[in-house]
């Protein structure tokens, strides 16, 4: 596969090879481990998928959840949760019972 279309003034190049980083704070600072994948399939599992995801939010009945519908599943600080106003619309809906 070839990066395109990425940053005005950096040309694509192939991908030859995929490595997770682990990155700490602690010795050794990073970790790194290769995915033994074809790149070109991951590529283009990876953009199917993001189409699809674009298809679904893309539709104005597809909601915007605030949080998971598993709460295990949720972060443990979200930097956007008090935009969404969870605790305040739980209160109230507490105080109508």
């Amino acid at each position: 596969i070839t990066l395109a279309n990425g940053f005005d003034g950096v040309r694509g190049a192939p991908v030859s090879a995929l490595e997770y980083w682990h990155l700490k704070g602690t010795r050794p600072v990073a970790l790194s481990c290769p995915i033994k994948l074809d790149p070109t399939e991951v590529a283009a599992t990876a953009l199917a998928g993001l189409k699809a995801l674009i298809t679904v939010f893309d539709t104005p009945t597809t909601p915007y959840r605030a949080q998971p519908r598993r709460p295990t599943e949720a972060p443990r600080y979200s930097d956007y949760e008090h935009l969404a106003r969870i605790k305040e619309w739980a209160t109230l809906a507490e105080d109508d019972g």
